[in-house]
């Protein structure tokens, strides 16, 4: 005796095909946003306090580029990219424009994200 079983092939179907459920996803620059508040004030306090040699900003900055995605991500390396040389050397006049202008241009990214911040710019004196 022979049987042929046939599955799936329906003409019409008798029930709505399932849809798939949709999966929630994590925004990376949820967590990359605050990151960056962070990053910001460790950076300000360091410098404030004489201690910028003491950590690596570049690396602290990159490191939170690497959690987000899209605008957010390219603002914030570009705040790695227009760090001076030696990187400590923020606090010094057009460096702590170009670097407060820098951290403004994250913030609103942030913002447009759907993510509000707040940063420790660089005051002079």
């Amino acid at each position: 005796m022979l049987a042929l079983v046939l599955a799936g092939c329906s003409s019409s179907p008798d029930a709505a095909p399932e849809t798939p459920t949709p999966t929630a996803t994590a925004d990376p620059n949820a967590a990359a946003c605050g990151a960056f508040s962070d990053a910001t004030v460790e950076v300000g306090t360091a410098i404030a306090n004489s201690k910028g040699l003491e950590i690596d900003i570049p690396a602290i900055y990159d490191e939170v580029a690497l959690s987000a995605s899209g605008d957010v991500k390219a603002r914030i390396l570009t705040v790695v990219d227009n760090l001076p040389e030696p990187a400590h050397m923020i606090g010094w006049m057009d460096n702590r424009e170009v670097y407060n202008g820098d951290l403004a241009a994250v913030a609103r990214a942030c913002e447009a994200a759907g993510h509000s911040i707040q940063y420790g710019e660089l005051l002079a004196g």
